[in-house]
């Protein structure tokens, strides 16, 4: 899903789980390809329907699927909730049609210097803490065989961030040109890992102090 996408499901976030029934709405989800075998066993194991719905409102806002949205209002309306594709549909269209609404990128803010700069070691020992179950991932989109990973993990058993710690830094001292500040953004989304996770640390040391409002530009 594109950024005002993403920024309308938020919207509607609470109104989502407090309403829909994934019960009733799982098989025209996955029909649609929305989700895989894996992710509809993940959500059907959730005990709770709210807890379902959060399992799959986590997984379509982390989606990379092109059409994912439409494809999500087309399922909703085939599964009898039309009325959650309508309120959906209008807010991202609402979104679209004022700049002010529209979320921006924080590296479109940032110079290319800061943008195409390589990670230092002091920043990745802070992001390793902040990164969960999603690292494994991450690790597989920096190039790391599962069997490196394994040892990581197995090196680090009771300390996960220890093992992240580590695959940071073999990455960023194996692929020196590659480890720069918007490569490791681009494979955090796509390993679906929150900005929560990096931004802050990233701008702050770019020189952007971050604010309750956003970074600062100097």
């Amino acid at each position: 899903m594109d950024a005002c996408e993403v920024a309308a499901v938020k919207g509607k976030y609470v109104y989502l789980v407090e309403n829909l029934d994934m019960n009733h709405i799982i098989d025209h989800i996955f029909q649609r390809q929305i989700i895989d075998e894996n992710q509809m066993d993940l959500i059907e194991r959730q005990q709770t329907t709210r807890s379902k719905t959060k399992e799959f409102l986590k997984i379509l806002l982390q989606s990379q699927q092109r059409g994912c949205f439409q494809l999500f209002c087309e399922a909703l309306r085939a599964a009898q909730w039309g009325w959650a594709a309508d309120t959906l549909q209008s807010d991202l269209l609402h979104i679209r049609s004022n700049p002010a609404l529209q979320p921006q990128d924080f590296l479109t803010k940032l110079p290319a210097q800061a943008r195409t700069r390589s990670l230092s070691m002091a920043e990745v020992a802070v992001i390793s803490r902040n990164i969960g179950e999603e690292w494994q991932c991450l690790g597989q989109l920096m190039g790391f065989p599962p069997g490196r990973l394994q040892q990581m993990q197995m090196s680090h058993q009771y300390d996960v961030s220890g093992a992240i710690l580590k695959m940071l830094q073999e990455w960023i001292q194996r692929h020196p040109g590659r480890a720069t500040v918007d490569n490791f953004v681009s494979m955090c989304r796509k390993a679906g890992i929150s900005e929560d996770a990096y931004k802050q640390t990233l701008l702050e040391n770019a020189g952007y102090p971050c604010t309750a409002t956003g970074p600062t530009l100097l």
